[in-house]
């Protein structure tokens, strides 16, 4: 391994002459910009990810009569979204900040991370409703449509601040999903 890691310095010196980059001599400052928790919206989409765990533990027990697919499913859904929704925003946030920087930055980075946000808080939207829709879950129906409701009004404050000229619609695989 040792031996293998010399030889990968050795290439990346050997690249970085070639390009005319001095090692020794790299920047210390690199600009990475705010702290993703400086943004209201951040700490907002971490609030609702705390909020997502605590809609998951309240399946730790369903009722026997409960469709174990249907629950999988959302289930599955909002575990994924749990982190994921906190990392694209981050993400969002730190992009639109370098491209602020350099305006000749034509990736749209931020819109891309903001849409999979959005898209994974859409999907928690669609799986609450069919939870809450399910008869044997008529116990967490207000909680799941409460959370819902939180849901809507996350995907809205997400197009609304990275998305204010555009109809956001989303349909997994062409259709809905639950």
């Amino acid at each position: 391994m040792v031996e293998s890691l010399a030889k990968v310095r050795k290439m990346l010196e050997k690249d970085a002459k070639r390009l005319g980059i001095d090692l020794s001599n790299l920047p210390d400052d690199y600009d990475e910009g705010p702290e993703p928790e400086s943004y209201p919206i951040y700490r907002l989409i971490r609030k609702y990810g705390d909020r997502v765990e605590k809609i998951i533990k309240m399946f730790e027990a369903v009722p026997i009569d409960a469709d174990e697919k249907l629950i999988k499913k959302a289930l599955e859904a909002l575990s994924h979204s749990r982190y994921y929704i906190c990392a694209k925003i981050a993400r969002t946030l730190n992009s639109r900040y370098e491209e602020q920087k350099d305006p000749e930055d034509d990736l749209f980075d931020s819109k891309t991370s903001a849409f999979f946000a959005f898209i994974a808080i859409e999907r928690n939207l669609r799986a609450l409703l069919a939870l809450a829709k399910h008869k044997p879950l008529d116990s967490l129906r207000e909680k799941l449509l409460r959370f819902a409701k939180i849901s809507l009004e996350m995907a809205d404050l997400i197009r609304l601040e990275f998305f204010p000229d555009n109809k956001l619609e989303y349909r997994e695989f062409g259709g809905v999903e639950f």
